[in-house]
């Protein structure tokens, strides 16, 4: 099987050893990151073929997650256990390891798993990306396929997150948003949920404004995405904003948007420092 034979040719030439190894029917994977045992084990007692990433060398680490990979995607990831799961994911991310870290342990529990493993994906893209504008080989190619493996896989919700996390929205609009909790009164997460999901599902036809943003960019952006999404079709922009000013700038430009299209209809919703504006052209 594709994927399977060439991780297996990988195992036994590392270990220098001729096993019957047949992962897919009845072997487990288990990935680690220790001083005390060799780069490639294989217990045939258990049946238990594991990996220690610390002793391998970066060419080996590369081809071991390339083959993963791989196998993982074409036979619905063999008997990884959970936690040689992350370890894989945090060998894929190591050029950006400590954010990566901050940034899962603090979603794990907060959004739904189908938008967790979508937020992990992006994290390996956007790793990947800065890696190659940083060695000055960015491949647009690359990228594309690793987003079409994100949409194979998770589908336009999981491209969205994709490219919020890119944008940054993550840090500026979904976590802010989290840690309101509990601190605005009313807003609960049942409401971070509706709210979240609205940024995730809608975020192609939406504006974030951002706080260095004047009230002349605030409304600049606005009416650009206005025309744009009326370009294709798409007749209703959402803005958001997070923090008092952000509210206050929101809430002076909207009145000269409706100025200019006067037959739109608004829903404004707002608490304490948080607002969501909804534009429907008829």
């Amino acid at each position: 099987m594709v994927g399977l034979d060439s991780l297996e040719a990988f195992i036994k030439a590392k270990l220098n050893l001729t096993l019957n190894i047949k992962l897919f029917s009845d072997n487990h994977i288990h990935v680690e990151n220790n001083d005390n045992s060799e780069k490639i084990e294989y217990d045939e007692g258990t049946k238990t073929v594991s990996f220690n990433t610390k002793n391998l060398s970066q060419p080996e680490k590369e081809e071991l997650g390339r083959l993963l990979k791989i196998a993982f995607e074409k036979h619905n990831k063999l008997l990884l256990e959970e936690k040689s799961e992350e370890t894989i994911q945090n060998l894929r991310l190591e050029e950006s390891s400590e954010e990566s870290i901050s940034v899962l342990s603090y979603f794990k529990d907060i959004i739904p798993p189908e938008d967790y493993e979508s937020l992990r994906a992006s994290l390996y893209v956007d790793s990947v990306f800065k890696k190659s504008v940083a060695e000055g080989e960015l491949s647009g190619d690359k990228i594309y396929h690793l987003k079409g493996d994100i949409i194979k896989k998770h589908g336009t919700r999981g491209l969205n997150i994709c490219k919020i996390y890119g944008a940054g929205y993550f840090d500026t609009m979904i976590r802010p948003l989290h840690e309101l909790i509990g601190k605005v009164p009313d807003f609960t997460k049942e409401k971070f949920d509706e709210r979240s999901n609205i940024i995730i599902k809608e975020s192609a036809f939406a504006v974030f404004v951002q706080g260095q943003w004047s009230v002349y960019r605030v409304e600049a952006e606005i009416k650009e995405k206005i025309k744009i999404n009326l370009g294709y079709g798409i007749r209703f922009v959402n803005i958001h904003g997070i923090g008092d000013d952000l509210v206050e700038k929101i809430k002076r430009v909207i009145p000269n948007i409706e100025n200019a299209y006067p037959n739109i209809e608004k829903t404004l919703e707002e608490s304490v420092g948080i607002i969501f504006v909804k534009l429907r052209f008829p």
